[in-house]
C-alpha cells in the first residue's frame, strides 16, 4: 500500500501521468468560480437598475419642474394676497412694492413651468393660468387706484372683482398640481413594477449564485479541507508520541506529496527512537543514580515550580518519603516557609542569595541541622530558565565552630572589661598628679596611653554587642517608633563633627509611618552609617539620609559624595574586622565591627542591608524595616 502511494506522488521520477490536478488548481478552481459569480450577478443588477433609472429619470425631469413651479406659483399668489390685504389697511405703497415682487415671482415660475416639455394636459392647464392671472393683474391695479385714493368702494372692489378671480386661479394651480402627481404617480408605478422585476431576477441569480457557490465550497472542502483535517489528526497522533501512524494518500496533488515526505519523516522518527530510548533510559538513571548519592540533600525543580528530582537527603531534611514526589509543586511537598520561598525564588533572588549568608535552620526530631543553600539554574540553548538545582550544604559544625569562637570572644571580652577598668582609673590618677608630679613627656604618654585605652574598651563593647546579637541573646525591644525622631537623635552628637568639617546634612524623611523597632539598637545603625559617612567624605561634601515607604517595608537611604568604595570591598565590608582604608591614611580608626553590629540588628528586625557605590562619586547605604508587623 506505501509503495503504490510513493509511486504515484512522484510522476516526474517515474514517468506516470497525474491523474488529479494539483493543489492550486483546485483551489484557484473554487476561488475563480465564485468570483466569476460575483461578476456576473454584478453585472446583471446593475443592468437591471440602469434599465429602470433610465426609464424612470426622463419622466421625472419633465415632471418635476412643472410641480415645483406650480407650488411657487400658488405661494406667490398667497404673498399677493397678503400685500393686498395690507392696502386695505392703509400701507399702500409699501405693499403695492412687496406685490410687484410676488407678481414678477408668479410670472418668473409660470415661465420656468411654460419652459418644460409638457404634455397636452398641462400645457391646457398654464393656458387657462395665464388667461386668469391677467384678469387678476387687471383688477388688482384698479384696487391699487382704489387704495391709493383711500376711495370706501375699495373694500367692495376686492370682495366682489379680485376674490373671486384670485379663487379660479388658485383652483387652477392646485388643478396642475394634482395632474402633475398623477403623471408622476403613474411613473413611479411603472418604475415599481420594473423594480420588482429586477429584485426577483436579482433574488433568481443570487439563489443561483448561492448554490454554485455551495458547491465551490463542497470541492474545496472535499479536495483541500478533509485531507488537512486528516493531515492535523494523525500529526497529534503522532505528536502524543504514537509513531506508529501513516497518512493514507489518496490524491495526487501537494497534499500527497506532504503525506509522503510526512510518512518517511515518522519512519526515521521510529528509528530514532529505538535507537535513542536505551540510551535516554541509561543517562536518567544515570543521572537519578548520582542524585542520590550526593550526602548533602538536593532538590531540583522545573519552571513551573514543581519538583523533578529529590535525594535521600532532602526527604530525610524535610521529613518526607521520596517516593511519588515527582511532578509535585513545591509547595505540596515542602511545609517550611522560608525553604518553599527559597526554592520558589526568581532570578533576582537566586542573585541576592548567592551574595548573602543566608542559612536554612532545620528542626527534625529534636535536632537543629544549619545549611547553606547553594543554587543553580537550568537553562536551554535558548537561555531561557527550564528549572533550578538547590544544594543544602550541611554547615552545622561550622555553625557550632563559630558559637564556640563567638562564646570565646564574648568571654575574653567580659574579662577585658575588669583589667581595662583599672588601667583607665590608674592613668586618671597619674594625670590629675595626685600621687606627684608629671613631667611633659610623661603626660603625653599617659595621654597617648588613655586613647589607647579608650580604643580597647570601645572594641570590648563591641565585640560584646556583637556576641550578644550573633547568639541571640539581646532580646530586641520593639516599641512603636517614629523614623524621624530616631533620626534627630543618631544626628543629636554628630552635628558639631560636621560643621566643624564643613559638611552639609540634609534629611527627607516627611510623611513616613511609624513602625515596631528597637530605639537604641536602631539609633546605633544609623550613628554608625552617619560616621562612616562623615569619616569618608572630605570637606566641603554632603550626606543625605532620606527613607521612602512601600506597602510592606520601610527603605531608609544614607548618602555620601565621598571617595566610595571599590567594587571588590562591596560584599566585604558587612563582615567582622573589615575595614576600606586609603593608602595615605594614618590614624587608626575603627576596628571593623560597626557594620557587622549594623547587619546584625538590621537582620534582627527582619530587614537586610546593602550598599551601592561608585569609586569618586559617593556610596550610598539602604537598609530596609518591615511595616507589616501590627503596631
Amino acid at each position: 500500500m506505501a509503495a503504490h502511494s510513493y509511486l504515484l506522488i512522484n510522476p516526474r521520477k517515474t514517468g506516470i501521468l497525474p491523474i488529479m490536478p494539483s493543489l492550486r488548481f483546485k483551489i484557484g478552481a473554487g476561488y475563480y468560480t465564485l468570483v466569476a459569480i460575483i461578476v456576473v450577478l454584478s453585472i446583471f443588477a446593475f443592468v437591471s437598475f440602469f434599465r429602470v433609472n433610465r426609464a424612470i429619470t426622463p419622466i421625472l425631469k419633465k415632471h418635476t419642474p412643472t410641480a415645483i413651479a406650480s407650488q411657487r406659483m400658488l405661494k406667490a399668489l398667497d404673498e399677493q394676497i397678503q400685500d393686498q390685504i395690507l392696502m386695505l389697511r392703509g400701507d399702500t405703497e409699501l405693499a403695492y412694492v412687496s406685490y410687484q415682487r410676488s407678481r414678477d415671482r408668479f410670472l418668473n415660475w409660470y415661465q420656468h413651468a411654460l419652459a418644460a416639455d409638457l404634455p397636452q394636459p398641462e400645457k391646457a392647464i398654464l393656458d387657462s393660468i395665464i388667461y386668469t392671472y391677467k384678469a387678476y393683474l387687471t383688477n388688482s391695479e384698479a384696487f391699487y387706484t382704489l387704495c391709493k385714493k383711500n376711495s370706501p368702494l375699495s373694500r367692495p372692489f376686492h370682495m366682489e372683482s379680485i376674490v373671486p378671480v384670485e379663487q379660479r386661479l388658485r383652483s387652477q394651480c392646485l388643478h396642475l398640481i394634482e395632474v402633475t402627481q398623477a403623471l408622476t404617480t403613474s411613473t413611479v408605478e411603472l418604475a415599481r413594477d420594473a423594480m420588482n422585476r429586477s429584485i426577483v431576477l436579482i433574488a433568481v441569480a443570487a439563489l443561483l449564485s448561492i448554490f454554485f457557490a455551495f458547491w465551490s465550497n463542497a470541492q474545496v472542502s472535499r479536495n483541500v479541507i478533509r485531507p488537512a483535517s486528516a493531515l492535523a489528526r494523525t500529526i497529534r497522533l503522532i505528536s502524543r508520541g504514537q509513531l506508529n501512524q501513516k497518512i493514507d494518500i489518496t490524491t495526487n496533488d501537494e497534499f500527497a506529496e506532504l503525506s509522503s515526505e510526512f510518512n518517511k519523516m515518522t519512519e526515521r522518527l521510529r528509528t530514532y527512537e529505538e535507537m535513542d530510548i536505551h540510551q535516554l533510559i541509561a543517562e536518567k538513571v544515570k543521572s537519578e543514580t548520582i542524585v542520590a548519592s550526593i550526602d548533602e540533600p538536593l532538590i531540583v525543580t522545573d519552571a513551573g515550580h514543581k519538583v523533578v528530582l529529590m535525594n535521600l537527603a532532602a526527604a530525610q531534611m524535610l521529613g518526607s518519603p521520596t517516593n511519588n514526589l515527582e511532578g509535585k509543586p513545591v509547595e505540596k511537598v515542602v511545609a517550611d516557609r522560608k525553604l518553599r520561598r527559597l526554592l520558589m525564588a526568581s532570578a533576582t533572588q537566586l542573585r541576592e542569595t548567592a551574595h548573602s549568608d543566608f542559612l536554612l535552620k532545620i528542626e527534625n526530631s529534636g535536632s537543629t541541622t544549619y545549611y547553606r543553600p547553594r543554587q543553580t539554574t537550568i537553562v536551554d540553548e535558548t537561555g531561557q530558565n527550564q528549572g533550578i538545582v538547590t544544594l543544602f550544604e550541611d554547615v552545622t559544625r561550622f555553625k557550632d565552630l563559630e558559637r564556640l569562637k563567638t562564646e570565646f570572644i564574648a568571654t575574653v571580652s567580659h574579662e577585658f572589661r575588669t583589667p581595662l577598668t583599672s588601667i583607665n582609673m590608674s592613668i586618671d590618677i597619674l594625670s590629675q598628679q595626685l600621687l606627684g608630679p608629671v613631667s611633659a613627656r610623661q603626660a603625653e604618654l599617659l595621654s597617648n596611653a588613655k586613647e589607647d585605652c579608650g580604643r580597647l574598651t570601645k572594641l570590648v563593647r563591641e565585640l560584646l554587642d556583637l556576641s550578644r546579637l550573633e547568639a541571640g541573646h539581646h532580646q530586641m525591644k520593639m516599641v512603636p517608633l517614629s523614623l524621624e525622631i530616631i533620626v534627630q537623635e543618631a544626628l543629636g552628637p554628630l552635628r558639631l563633627p560636621f560643621l566643624e568639617k564643613e559638611i552639609r546634612l540634609s534629611s527627607e524623611l516627611a510623611g513616613l509611618p511609624p513602625f515596631l523597632g528597637d530605639p537604641q539598637q536602631l539609633s546605633y545603625v544609623l550613628t554608625n552609617l552617619l560616621s562612616n559617612a562623615l569619616r569618608h567624605t572630605p570637606r566641603g561634601g554632603e550626606v543625605c539620609i532620606s527613607a521612602t515607604a512601600g506597602t510592606e517595608e520601610l527603605r531608609v537611604a544614607v548618602a555620601d559624595t565621598g571617595a566610595g568604595i571599590p567594587a571588590e570591598a562591596r560584599e566585604t565590608i558587612f563582615e567582622k574586622f573589615v575595614q576600606v582604608r586609603k593608602e595615605s591614611e594614618t590614624t587608626p580608626g575603627s576596628v571593623g565591627l560597626g557594620l557587622a553590629i549594623a547587619r546584625q540588628v538590621v537582620q534582627a528586625h527582619g530587614g537586610r542591608i546593602w550598599v551601592e557605590s561608585e569609586p569618586g562619586r559617593g556610596s550610598t547605604f539602604y537598609f530596609t524595616l518591615p511595616l507589616t508587623r501590627s503596631l
